[in-house]
């Protein structure tokens, strides 16, 4: 059964017990639709993740400097590989950012980087009037 189809079933007998059936006949059609997923299995769609942004990284609590470092994007790719495996980060998802990352083009690849983890900013040392 899948999720949208068992949403479906539930909110039908939701919308029965309002047409006032008894509770005894609701009860039955609840313990019906377990008995069927239950004999039939439940495949649910997968969750979709919520984009993630330079201002929402994936893992803001992992932090990275870029400025003045050896700007290359494997560089870049094998600091932050180092610190999301430093901070547990499965081996399928150190996997998932690499490809996020190579795959695509330096400035596309650099911002992807950003959604992924926060990137300190540079300290300014100017003064300011």
């Amino acid at each position: 059964m899948q999720r949208t189809e068992l949403h479906q079933e539930i909110t039908g007998l939701a919308d029965s017990l309002d047409d006032h059936i008894t509770p005894a006949d609701a009860a039955q059609a609840f313990r019906a639709l377990a008995d069927r997923v239950e004999a039939e299995g439940f495949i649910g769609e997968p969750a979709e993740e919520p984009p993630f942004t330079p201002q929402d990284p994936r893992y803001p609590e992992i932090g990275i400097e870029l400025m003045g470092q050896d700007a290359s994007i494997l560089s870049i790719v094998t600091r932050v590989r180092s610190a999301l495996r430093a901070h547990g980060v499965e081996p399928a998802v150190l996997d998932q950012f690499f490809e996020a990352v190579t795959s695509k083009r330096y400035d596309d690849g650099l911002h992807e980087v950003t959604c992924w983890v926060s990137v300190a900013q540079p300290v300014s040392n100017e003064i300011q009037d």
